[in-house]
C-alpha cells in the first residue's frame, strides 16, 4: 500500500503551499490575529501531545494532523505578512492628491526601446503635509529626458506628480500585468520626464545587493569593450549575466520560436553549465584522497561568485543554493 510517511518534506510543502495558495485567492479567509491565535494554540497542544502521550500510536496521529494544520496555517500568515498592501500606511490606501514623494532606488536602471524601467520605494509622500507612507513604484523614464541613467542601488529621488495605480488588462485572456506585479508588491507606476525628478543624496548604502549591482555593472561594461557588435553583446550579456536590456523584440521572438527563450535568463540552467564545467577541469584531482574537499570548495567559491555578479535574482539564487 503507497503511503506517504517516508515523504516527510512532500506533505509540508503541500501543506504550506495550500496556506500560501489560500492567502493569494481568500485572503480574508481567516482574520489575521485569528490565524496566529489558532496557530500558537496548536503548537502548545502539539507540545502537549508529544510530551504527556509519548509515542503512541492515536497520539502520533493527532500530533501529526495538528502539526500539518500549524504548517498550513504558517504558510497562510507568511503570504499575509509579505503582501505589503495590507500595511495601514501603504501608497494604495492614500488618498489625497500626492504633489511631491521621495523614493529610494531599489533596482538597476534597465533599458527599454524607447524608456528606462527603475524600480523604487516610496518613504514618504507631500499632500497637504508630509507623511511616511511604504510602497513600491515602477519608473519610466523617457530616453529623450534621460538618454542615460546613472542612479544607483540606494539612491534618494525627490519626484514631482502622483504615481499612477497600474491598470487592469483591457482584453479577455490577456496577460494579467498587474497580477504579476502585486506578487512582488508594486502597485503603481509613474512615467517621468526630466524636470519632474531629482537626485537629492547618493547611496548610503553598501550592503550585499548594492555591491552585486555594481560588479554586475562592471562585467556588463567589460562585455561592451570586448565584443563590438551591439547584437552579440546584448547576447553574451543576457547569456552571461542576465542582463536583458539590448534585446530588442525580433530577437526575443527569434528564441521564442525556436523553443530557446529560456537560455536568455540566467537560472539553473546556468548553474548547473558551470558547475560541469568546473567538475570537468577539476577532474584530474579525483586521484587524490583530498579532493572531494578541494572541488567542493572551489565549487561553492565559484557559484556564490556567479550568482554575485549576476545581480543576486532569486532565479540564480535558488539554482545556487540548491547545488549548494
Amino acid at each position: 500500500m503507497l503511503t506517504w510517511t517516508p515523504y516527510v518534506m512532500v506533505r509540508i510543502c503541500l501543506f504550506f503551499v495550500a496556506g500560501i495558495l489560500t492567502g493569494i485567492y481568500q485572503p480574508d479567509f481567516i482574520p489575521e490575529s485569528l490565524a496566529i491565535y489558532i496557530t500558537v494554540t496548536l503548537l502548545l497542544f502539539y507540545l502537549i501531545i508529544y510530551w504527556v502521550r509519548g509515542h503512541t500510536k492515536m497520539s502520533l496521529i493527532i500530533s501529526g494532523f495538528i502539526g500539518l494544520v500549524s504548517i498550513y496555517l504558517f504558510g497562510y500568515l507568511q503570504l499575509l505578512n509579505h503582501t505589503d498592501s495590507r500595511l495601514p500606511n501603504h501608497l494604495i490606501s492614500e488618498t489625497e492628491p500626492i504633489g511631491y514623494y521621495e523614493a529610494i532606488v531599489r533596482s538597476a536602471p534597465e533599458s527599454k526601446a524607447r524608456s528606462w524601467k527603475l524600480e523604487v520605494e516610496v518613504t514618504r509622500v507631500n499632500t497637504s503635509e508630509w507623511k511616511n507612507v511604504k510602497g513600491k513604484v515602477l519608473l519610466y523614464l523617457s530616453r529623450k529626458s534621460f538618454p542615460v541613467v546613472d542612479w544607483k542601488y540606494g539612491d534618494r529621488l525627490l519626484i514631482k506628480g502622483s504615481p499612477q495605480v497600474i491598470a487592469s488588462p483591457a482584453n479577455p485572456h490577456e496577460f494579467n500585468y498587474k497580477r504579476f506585479l502585486t506578487f512582488k508588491n508594486i502597485y503603481h507606476q509613474h512615467f517621468l520626464t526630466a524636470e519632474s525628478v531629482l537626485q537629492v543624496t547618493d547611496t548610503e548604502e553598501n550592503g550585499i545587493i548594492y555591491n552585486s549591482l555594481l560588479a554586475r555593472s562592471w562585467a556588463t561594461e567589460k562585455v561592451r569593450k570586448y565584443i563590438e557588435t551591439e547584437k552579440a553583446q546584448a547576447i553574451a550579456m543576457a547569456l552571461v549575466l542576465g542582463v536583458t536590456d539590448g534585446i530588442d523584440t525580433d530577437l526575443q521572438n527569434a528564441y521564442a520560436a525556436s523553443g530557446a527563450m529560456h537560455v536568455l535568463a540566467v537560472s539553473g540552467l546556468h548553474v548547473g553549465i558551470i558547475y560541469g564545467i568546473l567538475l570537468l577541469v577539476l577532474k584530474p584531482l579525483s586521484r587524490y584522497a583530498w579532493s572531494r574537499w578541494v572541488v567542493f570548495g572551489i565549487s561553492i567559491v565559484c557559484l556564490w561568485s556567479f550568482a554575485f555578479i549576476t545581480g543576486l535574482s532569486p532565479s540564480v539564487l535558488r539554482a545556487v543554493t540548491m547545488f549548494s
